[in-house]
């Protein structure tokens, strides 16, 4: 039997502190690690990225404003004549201020923005959300994210609950056929 490892490997609420190495996690021999630590206790998001892979990958710096997010953003590219494919990944924990949910918004939309193929991954923590009809509670939560994902053009991607019925983890893209 082939050993089987995935290309693209993307972790929300790692609890990653920043004085752990990458080697802790994953072999630096095989895979690239994007990390976002969060400073205190809890959270944090990171993207492993296959070695062996023939890509340049490019970490995207973030304004000041965002911070705060659980949030990061890579770009890569296989091929210098083709846009290259953002991969973000973000995690809105359940209990977001207002604020930070519309700031989470407004970072998503500032990379959705700058890149012509993109593909969001991770944990919004929007359990009422049906992906399959793209029906939400009325809200001004939902409302948000679902304004966001109509004006990128988005699908999700990913089908399975993973708590309960709820689709809580997201596989958003623009391109879906590339995902």
């Amino acid at each position: 039997m082939e050993d089987y490892s995935p290309d693209f490997i993307a972790i929300t609420e790692t609890w990653f502190e920043s004085y752990m190495p990458n080697s802790m996690f994953v072999d630096p021999n095989g895979y690239w690690c994007y990390r976002k630590d969060k400073p205190t206790r809890g959270g944090g998001v990171c993207l492993f990225v296959k070695c062996s892979l023939n890509l340049v990958i490019t970490e995207i710096t973030l304004p000041d404003k965002f911070t705060d997010l659980e949030l990061l953003a890579v770009d890569i590219n296989a091929n210098a004549a083709v846009q290259p494919f953002r991969i973000i990944v973000a995690y809105r924990p359940p209990d977001s201020t207002s604020d930070t949910n519309q700031l989470l918004i407004s970072a998503l939309d500032w990379l959705a923005n700058d890149s012509v193929r993109v593909c969001i991954v991770g944990d919004l923590n929007l359990p009422a959300f049906n992906w399959e009809q793209f029906l939400y509670p009325s809200s001004k939560l939902y409302d948000l994210f679902a304004d966001f994902i109509s004006s990128h053009g988005l699908s999700q991607i990913a089908d399975q609950p993973a708590r309960g019925n709820s689709i809580l983890d997201i596989v958003l893209c623009s391109d879906v056929l590339v995902s």
